[in-house]
């Protein structure tokens, strides 16, 4: 079933699966879902001074949230790290969660082409 669009949070690595950690409205702008990332990021990684540390300043993060300008994909982390799709279509059959995004292919002066990206996440296990 066709759910919409939506931003996808899903957590990577080389040391970890790929995993689903939350679905935010289309509504939300990038900066807005950045902060929510890299919110996400503090309270699964750091130690509690870190913590302390980033609740006096968001300057003192090593890993700061980065929204790429061309395709709005929104990454923060080391490994694992956390990234933020705004994905067009969402869908679920299943155990199985697939949503597509674009990804800017060829820049041409102001004009870019982009093509689709499609990821399928097993959310049984």
């Amino acid at each position: 079933m066709n759910h919409g669009p939506g931003w996808i949070i899903l957590e990577d690595g080389t040391r970890v699966e790929r995993t689903l950690v939350s679905i935010l409205p289309s509504r939300r702008t990038p900066a807005d879902v950045a902060a929510y990332v890299e919110q996400l990021y503090v309270d699964r990684s750091y130690s509690i001074s870190e913590r302390l540390a980033y609740k006096k300043s968001r300057k003192s993060s090593p890993y700061p949230a980065t929204i790429d300008q061309y395709s709005c994909i929104i990454t923060c982390g080391g490994n694992p790290f956390l990234s933020a799709f705004p994905a067009r279509v969402i869908e679920l059959k299943g155990n199985a969660l697939t949503f597509w995004y674009r990804l800017p292919e060829e820049r041409k002066g102001i004009d870019t082409v982009f093509r689709k990206q499609c990821i399928t996440i097993n959310l049984a296990g």
